[in-house]
């Protein structure tokens, strides 16, 4: 009986002021939780397509990757969507009741991914933060716990917009979220959490302290610096370079027809270069295959240099670069560190002196931009007329800027009653202590 009566003291906790203390509590941190779940995805549709994509091969169901980039939208909508709503109190009831829902699902999912290990991860938090699947699995125990209190006593706390204008609350977050999944789908995510964002430099000089040449001996592979290698007539053999300062890069190699290691080689640390990513050679037309010619073609003769990396084996890129009629080099790489450095299949990578500049998919670059850097030279490439990646930072900042403005207002068009309806009340209650009938 004690056990039961402390299980109901805490679903239903005595005290109005102390219950809507409670019932904001919890709402900011569910509400937190699922916007930065949602916001994670929402910047990088690519990364949850990637994901969702992981799930269905291993349940052997094939969908087109557009209707799994729709799957990915809609998710991170869904995930921003709930969070604004249950922070701001709107929709108390159904927000409530379609978020334990859909927690329901997401636990048995994780249960299940837990037990049966299909992917290495799930996905919650994108690539912001990797959680085991037994981590995962045990977050959501947590959060279904909050939103069952939650659900018993949401409605004893108000909300921060009224009732009658709490769907423009939801029009304005939908419309925010999907120009900002726009932005990451069409040219790039706004926020990269992979470790490549721009700034970056992209490789690092053998004799840089952070980096350690890997090499294997007997299936046992060991890492030395630059000064320390071991003999090769030992029976150590290379097998890649990796950075101890950003462990998204350890995974980045550039591998030559040969089989060599070329990271390093190819990628200079003095003036322009561009970098064509292309992850399935399979699914690249031959449209952006020309633009691209040009484009190498206006590089080299200003100065620049151009090369295509393939996520494909030596003889599955040496076709596709016939079949391309490609005037650069092509090397091949790792699928998923193509994946990694820049989304889309098909995604140009600007350096300067070896730093990332900027990453744009090719299907939003100007047709004729080979021609104008051709007739204007490198300077084309830190123009944001041409290249839309430049503006995307500034353009998710105002609508970020113009959501949370709107959402500012509808909350003060719902204060003033609400603070008239409490000054109503004291001056009530005033009139009552001192003036009793």
């Amino acid at each position: 009986m004690a056990a039961t009566k402390t299980i109901l003291n805490i679903l239903r906790p005595t005290g109005i002021r102390k219950t809507a203390i409670i019932v904001w509590v919890l709402r900011v941190i569910i509400g937190a939780v699922f916007i930065f779940s949602g916001w994670v995805k929402a910047v990088d549709i690519w990364g949850g397509t990637y994901k969702i994509g992981e799930y269905l091969g291993a349940w052997h169901i094939a969908l087109p990757d557009s209707v799994i980039a729709l799957l990915a939208g809609a998710l991170a909508m869904a995930e921003f969507m709930a969070g604004v709503m249950i922070l701001l109190g709107c929709f108390r009831r159904m927000a409530i009741r379609l978020t334990a829902i859909f927690m329901a699902v997401m636990t048995a999912l994780t249960l299940y991914i837990w037990i049966a290990d299909p992917v290495k991860d799930c996905g919650c938090f994108g690539d912001a933060i990797i959680l085991s699947n037994a981590a995962t699995f045990w977050k959501n125990i947590v959060i279904d716990a909050m939103l069952v209190v939650l659900w018993i006593n949401n409605h004893r706390a108000g909300a921060l917009v009224h009732t009658r204008l709490q769907w423009l609350a939801v029009i304005a977050t939908a419309a925010f979220t999907g120009y900002i999944e726009y932005i990451g789908y069409r040219i790039q995510p706004v926020q990269d959490f992979r470790g490549f964002a721009p700034g970056t430099m992209l490789a690092h000089d053998d004799n840089d302290d952070n980096v350690r040449l890997v090499y294997a001996k007997d299936g046992i592979e060991q890492s030395f610096t630059a000064d320390s290698l071991p003999d090769e007539e030992n029976g150590w053999t290379y097998v890649r370079r990796a950075t101890d300062s950003n462990k998204d890069n350890t995974s980045l190699a550039f591998i030559s027809p040969d089989g060599e290691d070329i990271t390093a080689e190819v990628i200079s640390p003095e003036g322009v270069q561009v970098i064509l990513l292309i992850h399935d050679p399979r699914h690249y037309g031959r449209t952006r295959s020309a633009m691209a010619n040009e484009l190498y073609e206006a590089l080299t003769a200003h100065g620049g240099d151009m090369f295509a990396v393939v996520g494909a084996d030596d003889s599955t890129a040496a076709a596709w670069a016939n079949e391309a009629r490609a005037h650069y080099p092509v090397y091949t790489a790792d699928e998923t560190d193509i994946k990694m450095l820049a989304r889309g299949n098909g995604a140009l990578v600007c350096l300067r002196d070896g730093h990332i500049i900027w990453k744009q998919n090719t299907l939003t670059l100007p047709h004729n931009l080979g021609v104008s850097v051709m007739q204007d030279g490198l300077a084309v490439l830190d123009d944001p007329t041409y290249i839309e990646a430049l503006r995307t930072a500034a353009s998710a900042r105002h609508a970020a800027e113009i959501y949370i403005l709107v959402l500012a207002i509808l909350m003060s068009m719902t204060a003033p009653p609400a603070i008239r309806n409490r000054l109503n009340a004291k001056t009530k209650s005033a009139k009552t202590q001192y003036c009793p009938k």
